[in-house]
């Protein structure tokens, strides 16, 4: 919320960049059996890191890894309850060696969180440090011989480029509400006045489009605690907050790992992955902890971003 303003720039400048080119959405399928994808994501993982093998090998047997098919949770993810310290890795099979790269990305979630403590530039970073390592096992098959067209490189692009989409489309009403606090009639007025020019229809369509959301979470929370637990109004406020808080982190953390690719080294990324939850990094400046792998936040534009897509695409010829 503090930094809205630059996000907002950002993600915005992100869409307006990848508007631009044409991306191949296909991505050829082949026989991979689940023990193909996990052996040779532990290869990928033991160049990583060796010592990461202690854990990697036990979430087969001690059941935190599951294969799902027929896209049962919509796409892979790594589950953790702080409660508990109950974790789980669900993989959903594309059968290309895309499953690799996503079992890497989600491991690299468990690792992060392996103390027990969520600090709040894990919070912010954990999706940048997975996609550094999700394109980092992109290089690794690459070099091992496995063609462009089995790892549908331009996924990672594609996916954030809808994560911009959604941000985007409910951006003004967080904007607005940071800095000038009761949404009302008036305050596309405060937007055009101060920072865009945004129409009065307009805006209040994403107002009414957001309301829905909020109004379909409050329905399935009340569904999922039906006859188990009382109605807890600040329990379903966090889940309306989790609309919120995923986009822009999946934005922020692609152009990260892209410039990280370049600019830092894998030993010093492996080294934030083990320490983020570290009590002196913990609560250290996002700057001051990035300078530790040599990113520096002034520098960062989408030059690089734009070098990247550029490899796997097609620029959009002007009409």
């Amino acid at each position: 919320m503090e930094n809205i303003v630059t996000i907002s720039k950002l993600i915005n400048d992100f869409t307006g960049l990848t508007n631009n080119y044409e991306f191949n959405y296909y991505s050829k399928q082949n026989n991979l059996t689940f023990e193909d994808v996990y052996l040779l994501a532990r290869e990928i993982i033991e160049s990583i890191d060796k010592n990461y093998l202690i854990y990697y090998d036990k979430i087969l047997e001690n059941g935190q890894l599951d294969f799902c098919y027929e896209n049962i949770n919509l796409g892979s993810n790594f589950f953790y309850n702080l409660e508990t310290g109950e974790r789980a890795i669900n993989l959903n099979r594309n059968f290309n060696y895309t499953d690799i790269c996503a079992l890497v990305h989600e491991f690299i979630h468990y690792m992060n969180c392996l103390d027990n403590k969520l600090s709040i530039n894990r919070y912010l970073l954990t999706e940048f440090i997975s996609i550094y390592f999700e394109e980092y096992a992109k290089k690794y098959l690459l070099n091992k011989g496995i063609s462009k067209e089995e790892l549908f490189l331009n996924e990672r692009i594609i996916y954030t480029k809808k994560s911009a989409a959604s941000f985007n489309w409910y951006s003004l009403i967080i904007l607005s509400y940071e800095k000038s606090g009761l949404i009302d009639e008036n305050t596309f007025l405060f937007l055009k006045n101060n920072y865009v020019d945004v129409s009065k229809d307009d805006f209040e369509e994403e107002c009414q489009k957001l309301l829905s959301q909020f109004e379909q979470v409050e329905k399935e929370y009340k569904i999922k605690i039906m006859y188990e637990k009382n109605f807890d109004e600040g329990e379903m406020f966090e889940e309306m907050v989790k609309i919120l808080n995923i986009n822009y982190r999946y934005v922020l953390g692609t152009i990260l790992s892209y410039y990280a690719l370049e600019h830092s080294s894998l030993e010093k990324m492996v080294y934030l992955c083990n320490h983020i939850n570290d009590e002196k990094y913990a609560k250290m400046s996002l700057s001051s902890l990035l300078k530790i792998i040599d990113i520096n936040l002034d520098d960062i534009n989408l030059d690089i971003v734009e070098k990247k897509i550029i490899e796997n695409s097609t620029k959009k010829m002007n009409k």
